[in-house]
């Protein structure tokens, strides 16, 4: 059946009830980021309790996975664990109760229905794959910071599956897709065309990635979890997954290098010695002395761009109409290192190993075909309902169904925009003892001072996360 029946009939049979059941969402009319910005401006001002307060009024609703992910983050920043955990928890059960329908529940159909005639923001929100690691990943990072290895062990076994199993239902999509676009291309017209000029200047942030959910941190974040628990072999193969994604990442060249050489990999450390000469002679010609220790030090920075909403020319019975779209505006920036310094020598700069930016814009870019299809019907079952609402009631029923249009024109905006937009770490040894440290962000000139308590032979861990010109930290000690 082509587009433009499925859009008749919509267009016939829709009820202004049904209609009015997918707008109970909160977002069909007010954007979703005029309701989380006030939240993100809380954690840069330090009022937190307000944001907690705003985002635990839609726990129940609709987009409750979007809203519980955003207060599990809001919670974890300002260092309390115990309602992140619950948020989080929430949240990963909701998001598996999506995942384990069979078919699609009334209500979801409803919704469904319902967004032919106002937008996409009827449906209730599903997490993006990037997304879905982060929420394993943040909830693992609740259990660390408390020095719950065995937790934060399970979280990132949860995370590193979801990218395993991403990755797979991605290979299998992209024949289906393929096929199924050049199907509708027929119906489309015109109007693929003018998307992808539109999107062109996404090309830039898009191409820094290969696809929206291979996550360089998760899998170091895994990597040091395995050290912790005495498991370096499993270390080892995460280091290289997350070298594999992030292959500048000094930090990690050396610890793939350092593992390789401890574990007998003769092979890879031959191969990798060669590709990363002057890290493995830097490694060698290191001499902590005895009885060091390490400190770790994960840099969130900023929060993720949100997307903004364009208008594009998509095609109908009665000729062109312009449909918004959701696209990221943000050209991105070059990612700013956090200094490190212990008196006035300089320790290290933190490195890249995830540009959470670059994975929204391309976890939307993979949407588009998808989006397209939607918006082409929806564009349709609009124009069918103004032509009926204008043969029956006239030049009232014709003005009120384009107030109606109007109204209900909105793109999609929904993601979960407390998310960093990038995130560094860095790697050093240190000698026992307290140390005061000063870490300094040259762009926003903010600068940490916390105590780094080393234990010898230990590793300290520390996550330093920068919002706005405020700097929240945790540090914990093994």
């Amino acid at each position: 059946m082509s587009i433009k029946s499925l859009a008749v009939r919509a267009g016939c049979c829709l009820l202004v009830p049904l209609v009015l059941a997918g707008c109970a969402t909160t977002s069909v009319f007010k954007a979703y980021p005029k309701h989380i910005n006030p939240c993100i401006d809380g954690l840069d001002t330090g009022q937190i309790e307000p944001a907690l307060d705003k985002l635990d009024g839609h726990r129940n609703g609709k987009d409750k996975v979007l809203f519980l992910m955003e207060r599990g983050r809001v919670a974890q920043i300002a260092n309390q664990a115990d309602v992140s955990k619950v948020d989080f928890e929430d949240a990963i059960a909701a998001v598996r109760d999506a995942e384990e329908k069979a078919v699609l529940s009334a209500s979801d159909a409803g919704a469904t229905a319902a967004s032919l005639l106002t937008n996409e923001n009827a449906i209730p929100y599903e997490a993006r794959g990037y997304e879905k690691v982060f929420l394993y990943h943040m909830q693992a990072l609740n259990y660390l910071f408390e020095g719950d290895l065995e937790g934060a062990s399970v979280e990132v076994r949860r995370a590193n599956q979801e990218q395993e199993l991403a990755l797979d239902r991605h290979i299998k999509a992209l024949d289906k897709a393929q096929k199924k676009q050049e199907k509708e291309k027929a119906d489309w017209g015109t109007a693929g065309g003018n998307v992808d000029k539109a999107y062109s200047d996404m090309d830039a942030i898009v191409g820094k990635v290969k696809n929206s959910f291979q996550n360089a941190y998760t899998f170091y974040m895994s990597g040091i979890v395995w050290e912790l628990m005495g498991e370096p072999n499993d270390a080892y193969i995460d280091y290289k997954k997350a070298l594999e994604i992030y292959a500048d990442n000094r930090y990690l060249q050396k610890d793939v290098l350092r593992l390789a050489k401890a574990l007998g990999m003769n092979e890879d450390y031959k191969v990798f010695k060669q590709r990363f000469a002057d890290v493995a002679a830097e490694l060698e010609a290191e001499q902590p002395e005895a009885g060091a220790g390490e400190l770790v030090v994960f840099f969130e920075d900023g929060f993720v761009p949100q997307m903004r909403d364009i208008s594009i020319p998509l095609p109908t019975p009665d000729g062109l109409i312009g449909v918004a779209f959701p696209i990221y505006k943000n050209p991105g920036r070059a990612l700013q290192p956090l200094e490190i310094y212990e008196g006035d020598q300089r320790l290290a700069p933190t490195e890249p190993v995830c540009d959470v930016y670059a994975l929204a814009a391309k976890a939307l870019k993979e949407r588009l075909p998808m989006l397209l299809t939607r918006e082409v019907l929806r564009a349709v079952s609009k124009a069918v309902l103004q032509k009926q609402a204008a043969d029956q009631a006239g030049l009232f029923g014709a003005i009120g169904t384009s107030i109606y249009n109007i109204v209900t024109t909105g793109a999609d905006l929904r993601a979960w925009y407390t998310l960093p937009n990038d995130v560094q770490v860095m790697r050093v040894a240190l000698p026992e003892g307290e140390h005061c440290l000063r870490m300094v962000h040259g762009p926003t000139q903010t600068i940490v001072e916390p105590p780094v308590p080393i234990k010898a032979n230990g590793k300290t861990i520390m996550r330093v996360v920068l919002c706005g010109s405020k700097a929240y930290y945790q540090t914990v000690v093994f």
